[in-house]
């Protein structure tokens, strides 16, 4: 990972962890509201609510998905949530693919599938606690 990348995913990591102590209820309502949906449909039936998103491709056989996802974490997290959809099927993986999110005591795998679905589960560490979880998904993805 080159220093811009790493400064990219630190400051990232930053909003995402300073994001509930700073914001209140109605400025957390005003960002969900403006979550940029272009290429990406959240599972709002699921209970998931998305903060924002961005996915473009790398190269010719890779997709970078970075989501801000949040769920009132009444879930079972050893199992595969559906969290939402690829809007563009261009986007989406010829093969269901997973990746492994790292973060800093919990670890996640993200699976992709052809028809565009986004399903993640825990796989380290202790679920997360209070009555809200926000997940930063920041990974790359083959196509």
């Amino acid at each position: 990972m080159n220093l811009f990348n790493l400064k990219k995913y630190l400051l990232f990591i930053l909003i995402c962890i300073s994001a509930p102590a700073v914001g209140t209820a109605q400025n957390n309502l005003q960002a969900l509201a403006m979550a940029d949906t272009t290429r990406f449909s959240v599972n709002q039936s699921g209970g998931w609510e998305l903060y924002n998103s961005w996915i473009n491709p790398v190269g010719a056989d890779s997709i970078r998905i970075e989501l801000i996802l949040q769920h009132a974490n009444n879930i079972n997290w050893n199992e595969f949530q559906y969290v939402g959809s690829l809007r563009q099927l261009a986007f989406a993986p010829t093969l269901s693919r997973t990746a492994e999110l790292i973060l800093v005591q919990r670890s996640f795998l993200l699976r992709l599938d052809p028809d565009g679905k986004c399903y993640l589960r825990q796989t380290i560490g202790l679920p997360p606690e209070g009555s809200m979880a926000v997940i930063p998904v920041n990974i790359q993805v083959k196509k």
